[in-house]
């Protein structure tokens, strides 16, 4: 009997924010941008998706930064390296060809 009174005032759990329930979201999250290729979420500053490797067309109205012409260098040596010269210029032409 004393067990039930214990359990009736217990608050119950908060459901699990991994769950996907919307009120669980934090209201101080990462800002998030959707992949166009893999519709997989990647923070806003991410200029490849994580999930897929799609390269995210910087921003027109600003130019980049030296971190971020460093970062894109980076990322363009990081293409050669996974899927070879070849393929990884046809992926930055291809790139480039859109911002355009």
């Amino acid at each position: 009997m004393i067990e039930r009174e214990v359990m009736a005032k217990r608050k119950p759990k908060a459901s699990n924010p991994k769950a996907g329930n919307p009120k669980d979201v934090k209201p101080n999250a990462a800002p998030q941008k959707t992949c166009r290729q893999c519709n997989g979420k990647v923070h806003v500053r991410n200029r490849v998706c994580e999930h897929c490797g799609y390269v995210f067309a910087p921003a027109k109205d600003k130019p980049l930064s030296t971190d971020e012409s460093i970062d894109t260098v980076i990322m363009a040596l990081k293409l050669v390296q996974q899927l070879g010269e070849t393929e990884a210029t046809k992926l930055i032409r291809k790139v480039a060809a859109r911002s355009n």
